[in-house]
Order: C-alpha cells, then structure tokens, then sequence
C-alpha cells in the first residue's frame, strides 16, 4: 500500500471442483491490479480478472448451476462497470418460468441493493440447458448484457440445438435452429422464431385417407414476441387450418380437420413417456433420454417405441443414439461445435449409411 493505494500483485482464489472424488480438482481465479481509496465507502476500481479454466458456480436459492471462464476488468468508482468476455461452458437451469407477478431467479441472482455496472459478452456454444414443466431444451447462443444502474438490456440471440416443449399432455419435439432473438432493450420480451412437431394417434376407421399412414403429424410454428406469441400450423401438417388450434392441442379434436383419436390409453402412454424422460435425464445424468410410444395401426405397439439417449463427452463433443424396443431401428451420431459458427457432424442411420457434414454460418 502506498498513501491511498492498494497494489495487487496477484490474487489466486479457487473451488474445488468433484471436491471428495477421485477426479477432484481445483479451479482458480486470478485477480491482479490496484484499488485507490477515495472514502471509507468508496474505492476506485483497477483490476483484472483471469479465469483460465471453466470455473463451476452454483445459486443455492434454486437449482441453477453451470461452469464459466473468461477475463473480465472492473473500473471506475463504487459501484464499477464490470467489461470483459465469458464463456458458459455449460449451464444448467432447471427452474420453472415466473408467473406473471414474480420475479426471475436469474435477474433476482443478478440484482442487488448497490449492483454494479455491466457490460459483457457471454458466449454459449453448445450445452447450455432449461429444464422444467414447460421445456427441455438445450441452446447456444451469444448475448451481450448490459446493466446500467440497475436496469438490464439483452442484445443477441439463443439458437435451439435440441430438445421437447410441453403443452398439456403433449410433448412437441423443437427444430434444430428456432431462434429466440434479444432486440437490446429494457424489456425482457424477446422475438421468437420456434417451430415443434408431435404425432397424434389416427382413429382407425381414418387410417386409410390419413397420408401419414398410421400417425397425424402436428407442426406449430410460434413467432411473434415472448409476451404476445403467434402459433400457426406448419404447411407440412395433416391439419390444413389454424383454426382451432388450442382445442386440437387440448382435447385432440379439431372441427376442420381430421378428428384424431383421444382415447385414455392414448393420452396416459403420452404423459407417462414424458414424465419418464424427464425424470430419466436427471437421474442418469445425460443430456437426452427421450422416450417415444409409437402407434401402429391406431393402438399403442410397445415394440416400434424409440428410446433415445445423448451426452457429452470430452471437450463439448456430444454423441447419441436412437432404437426402438424391437431393436429393428438403430441410429448414431455425434456433434462437436468448434467454435461459433463451424460444427463437426456425424451420423450411421438405420440403412447402415454413414453422414459426415460440417456446417458454417457467417
């Protein structure tokens, strides 16, 4: 310390990582810099932080937890302007959304009596997931987050990789590449670009006029913003019409369209299929287990449902697979994004072909 300054040469602080296991490791934070004191309450702000290795962290008040690494630089007087660039290396947010008069548990885990200032870019290449009673999905993205005496601004946009959103007792498997899109305002209340598809059972007596052959296939597209969503049936649906879509969706009839079967067995084989992947993720601890009943002939045929199972391995490569219980079925692949914008992939389908593609996007 000379006069009023503080120099620092090097701060390491660190977590242990697995602490207790075979595999326990620690990760550090490196700090260096100086800090002035201008008051008893108010310092000035000079400092440099490296976090080399993704770093875990953990908000007790709710199951949200994940790793980071990045650098950042705090400046100026209490409270500072953070800057800088961080990664998520993966993230995991497993809480239900707010209702409309609470708060988010993220925002409540960023906000405080004397918060400061924000501004950083957060990269997100792959294994950032939301889990709960409406979505299990997994996203990447790159979001710049701004906070300014305490009012936040999201800029960027979250791309779907994978995943399941739930509506009533149905579950809609979410295209690769929807988008939920922050226009950098002060509202929290993105653009969405988001489409899902499901299969409904056909009555028998309707199987020989359905295309689909043995399943009505449903495909909503949802635009519009987060607070006032449009949703319209795809072109590539059994339903010609986006009229009465909620009642399609609820009570699995539809007035201009085909009726599909709503039988209890139907509906219970649905719940229970995804009740079971829900629970299944979070047990075997993997990215994906996705479990889907399969109807032949209009009745429930145990031997055609798929079972489907993905995780990630070392350095952010994710590899799954898919087969039906009659083991007729098989398929494998892996995905590994090596950066923004160049993914690595691979696939064996059920005709033992082999598919190997890498992608770019400027």
């Amino acid at each position: 310390m000379s006069d009023n300054k503080i120099r620092i040469n090097k701060i390491d602080a660190y977590v242990y990582e697995n602490k207790g296991k075979r595999n326990e490791r620690k990760r550090h934070v490196y700090i260096e810099g100086d800090l002035t004191v201008k008051t008893f309450n108010n310092l000035q702000y000079n400092l440099d932080i490296a976090i080399p290795e993704p770093m875990p962290f953990i908000y007790e008040l709710d199951d949200i937890r994940g790793k980071a690494k990045g650098k950042l630089f705090v400046d100026g007087e209490t409270p500072p302007l953070v800057t800088g660039d961080l990664e998520i290396t993966n993230m995991r947010y497993e809480v239900n959304f707010a209702e409309e008069d609470q708060g988010s548990p993220i925002m409540l885990l960023l906000t405080g009596e004397n918060s400061w200032d924000l501004d950083l870019n957060i990269l997100m290449l792959a294994n950032y997931r939301i889990k709960n009673d409406d979505i299990n999905a997994e996203f990447a993205g790159e979001i710049k987050l701004e906070r300014t005496d305490g009012v936040y601004k999201f800029a960027g946009e979250m791309e779907i990789l994978r995943g399941d959103g739930y509506l009533f007792d149905k579950t809609f498997r979410l295209d690769p590449g929807g988008y939920v899109i922050f226009q950098g305002d002060d509202q929290f209340n993105p653009i969405l670009d988001l489409t899902g598809y499901t299969r409904l059972p056909a009555p028998k007596d309707n199987l020989e006029n359905n295309n689909s052959g043995e399943q009505l296939k449903l495909g909503i597209h949802i635009t519009g913003t987060l607070e006032e969503p449009i949703i319209n049936v795809t072109e590539d649906s059994d339903f010609d019409s986006n009229e009465n879509i909620i009642p399609l969706i609820v009570a699995n009839y539809s007035g201009n369209a085909t009726e599909v079967s709503s039988s209890f067995e139907h509906r219970l084989n649905d719940l229970i299929s995804t009740r079971v992947s829900q629970i299944g993720t979070k047990q075997l601890g993997v990215e994906t287990f996705e479990i889907n009943p399969h109807y032949g002939g209009g009745n429930y045929d145990p031997r055609l449902t798929t079972v489907t199972l993905g995780t990630y391995l070392y350095k952010g490569i994710y590899v799954y697979g898919e087969s039906n219980f009659s083991l007729n079925r098989n398929e494998v692949g892996f995905e590994y994004r090596i950066y923004k914008g160049l993914v690595l992939q691979g696939s064996k389908d059920e005709d033992d072909f082999r598919h190997l593609s890498l992608k770019f996007r400027l």
